[in-house]
């Protein structure tokens, strides 16, 4: 239980495997020095010859130790100020915070909920924010074209007047979400949750609505309701499947 808390205090919930790793060895290096140093001292009040030797070995490995700690905890102070940093009013740029967390290629950012935040007209474009938490984000007029948001977490959001051109939306959750106005030509909404969204005046050229989610209160581009009659190659969507293509790099994980 200790160890389990240890762990997500230092790497929290979505963690890159080199950090991951480099935090098991610092902790199995400290059980191992601290054995050896164990052993030395142990050793040296018994007139062990080698005693000295055991207590210089176990001594490097406990600064190594430390050396492996400091720097897993400096990246986790990273993760948590960029957090921080994402959740204020209005950040001034959340594409470049969140672009400096990434390892080998891969988003690191903490998966705490970034409930709330303000990113209003922010440049994110073909940005990987797959299995995000997003919800109740403002994203007005924000530029989001071809980026990965599958199975973001996005209920309540405002995406008013958003670019989402060919954006990768599938299984995303966008209960409550404001499209009014938003670009959704080509994009990808298969298997998304759009219950009680409202796409008011919202363009949906070659948009693929494949096994979306709809209810009695998701308001259609032209301002009606849906019902189980609507047709939606009335507003150009595409109702055909689209090829299932993994994003590129890791993914978030969704926190809930």
């Amino acid at each position: 239980m200790l160890l389990e808390l240890l762990f997500t205090l230092l790497i929290g919930n979505n963690p890159h495997p080199r950090t991951f790793a480099t935090l098991t060895s610092a902790i199995l290096l400290l059980i191992a020095s601290l054995f050896v140093l164990g052993i030395g001292v142990l050793g040296d009040y018994g007139g062990f010859t080698a005693a000295d030797l055991f207590i210089l070995l176990g001594g490097i490995g406990l600064l190594t130790a430390l050396i492996l700690f400091m720097r897993v905890l400096g990246w986790r102070v990273r993760q948590v100020s960029a957090h921080l940093e994402l959740t204020q009013r209005t950040p001034a740029n959340p594409r470049a915070i969140i672009e400096a967390l990434r390892v080998d290629g891969d988003l690191q950012l903490d998966t705490s909920p970034l409930r709330g935040a303000n990113w209003e007209g922010a440049d994110l474009h073909k940005l990987n924010l797959g299995g995000a938490y997003l919800r109740m984000i403002g994203l007005e007029r924000a530029n989001l074209q071809g980026a990965n948001l599958r199975g973001a977490n996005l209920r309540s959001a405002r995406l008013d007047q958003a670019n989402l051109r060919d954006a990768d939306l599938s299984r995303a959750n966008l209960c409550y979400a404001r499209l009014v106005h938003a670009d959704l030509r080509d994009a990808c909404l298969q298997d998304a949750d759009l219950s009680t969204a409202d796409l008011t005046t919202a363009q949906l050229d070659g948009a693929v609505l494949t096994g979306a989610k709809f209810d009695a209160f998701t308001t259609l581009p032209n301002g009606q309701k849906w019902t189980r009659d609507t047709d939606w190659s009335r507003f150009g969507a595409d109702t055909r499947q689209r090829p299932s293509t993994p994003p590129p790099g890791d993914s978030f994980m969704s926190a809930r």
